[in-house]
């Protein structure tokens, strides 16, 4: 990953950072794991950032990836 990858993810990151934790907290009602599931779901996101960042909406990758990170921690 190129250091503008990298930014660009930071930006991401800055930008979605409450809409993202706010999602987390309505499906656990738990402050910590709230916490847990969003870097979580942050360090999967990072993981396929270039494909993510050409997607129409990369927020909404990420909140589905959110989805599947809780359902397998439910798990």
């Amino acid at each position: 990953m190129t250091r503008n990858d990298t930014e660009e993810f930071a930006d991401f990151v800055r930008a979605t950072g409450p809409r993202l934790h706010r999602a987390a907290l309505l499906l656990t009602g738990d402050h910590h794991l709230t916490e847990d599931l969003t870097q979580a779901t942050y360090a999967r996101v990072y993981a396929s950032w270039r494909r993510v960042s050409q997607a129409d909406d990369p927020f909404a990758y990420a909140r589905k990836t959110l989805l599947h990170t809780y359902l397998s921690h439910r798990r």
